[in-house]
């Protein structure tokens, strides 16, 4: 209830990934590095979605 769905759902964009982790964990599968590149986009993606890059904006100040 306190937290923006948009910026919630956006993690399940790990499943994918924890997919293919698991299953190089549990069945030995290869993992490539355009496996990793695309997770570490994926982890970038997620905390530019959660994180606040907010201008300060004076005359909205203002008007609060």
């Amino acid at each position: 209830h306190k937290s923006d769905p948009g910026k919630t759902s956006a993690f399940l964009f790990l499943a994918p990934f924890f997919g293919v982790v698991s299953g190089w964990a549990l069945l030995g599968e290869p993992i490539y590095t355009s496996l990793l590149i695309g997770g570490l986009f994926i982890i970038i993606g997620i905390y530019l979605v959660n994180s606040n890059f907010q201008k300060e904006n004076k005359f909205v100040k203002r008007a609060l």
